[in-house]
């Protein structure tokens, strides 16, 4: 069972979507803001057992960063270096 995150970032809006995914089928919608969208994004990854996040949106150095927040975050608070971060 392939499971994954996909956040969408749109950096002027204050509500970001977070979809998780099994089998290409959606299971869950979290809204997050840009302050706690690494921890929201954290918290789903370690909940559902998923390592494979997807990044969306906005300009790529913006992603990026918020990329490493989110892997430092699984870091930091689950011990989970098996993250892996792709920028679509």
């Amino acid at each position: 069972m392939a499971k994954k995150i996909i956040g969408m970032l749109q950096p002027f809006d204050t509500k970001q979507i977070i979809y998780v995914y099994e089998d290409n089928n959606k299971i869950d919608v979290v809204e997050a803001t840009i302050d706690n969208f690494a921890t929201v994004v954290s918290n789903l990854a370690n909940e559902y057992g998923i390592s494979d996040i997807n990044l969306t949106g906005g300009p790529k150095q913006y992603t990026k960063r918020i990329g490493d927040q989110i892997k430092e975050e699984g870091l930091t608070n689950y011990s989970n270096n098996q993250i892996e971060i792709k920028y679509i």
